[in-house]
């Protein structure tokens, strides 16, 4: 399967699928067989599908457990860590996983997996262009894809200014907890 494009009479290109057959036999006659597909609305879903990921402000991403490598990272990878789709895809996720969380992240993707597979929802440090670490919060599922490989999806969420206000806020409890324990 190939996309290629053709021209119509009136000049209109449009993109269309080609399926063929190479001729299996030795017979220099014998004819090969092909369809060729319009994708126009095809392609252009694919354009929507695109442009609706790419808004998002959480990270999507597509994950080959197997091989540990992104497969799939939206736009949002630049705003997060700093790092641009096309050089995160192709790359290992624990590349990416504060070494901290490292353990607790692989052993969670690389489990071994069930049909009734749940999702995970987890809280921890990635890292982002230059080594900078940042809290996210991930909701991934992983199943398999069409070729039988397992695979994870999800959502990074950035929670760092979350997880800052978080301690702030323990920390001023503790503090007030200390004046009313003193005072009593």
């Amino acid at each position: 399967n190939t996309t290629n494009f053709t021209r119509d009479e009136d000049g209109t290109i449009r993109p269309v699928e080609l399926r063929f057959r190479k001729n299996s036999g030795s017979d220099p006659n014998a004819a090969q067989v092909g369809v060729i597909r319009d994708v126009t609305e095809l392609e252009h879903a694919r354009a929507e599908y695109q442009s609706l990921v790419d808004s998002l402000a959480d990270v999507a991403y597509r994950l080959d457990v197997e091989t540990g490598k992104f497969t799939f990272v939206n736009a949002a990878s630049t705003d997060l860590f700093g790092v641009p789709p096309e050089k995160m895809v192709g790359s290992h996720f624990l590349d990416y996983i504060g070494p901290e969380s490292q353990d607790r992240v692989r052993n969670t993707t690389t489990r071994p997996y069930k049909p009734d597979d749940p999702g995970t929802f987890a809280r921890f440090v990635m890292l982002g262009a230059g080594g900078r670490g940042r809290h996210v919060e991930v909701r991934a599922r992983r199943r398999l894809d069409q070729n039988g490989r397992l695979v994870s999806t999800g959502l990074i969420r950035d929670v760092e200014e979350r997880v800052q206000l978080e301690a702030r806020l323990e920390q001023e409890m503790t503090r007030l907890r200390s004046i009313v324990g003193s005072g009593g």
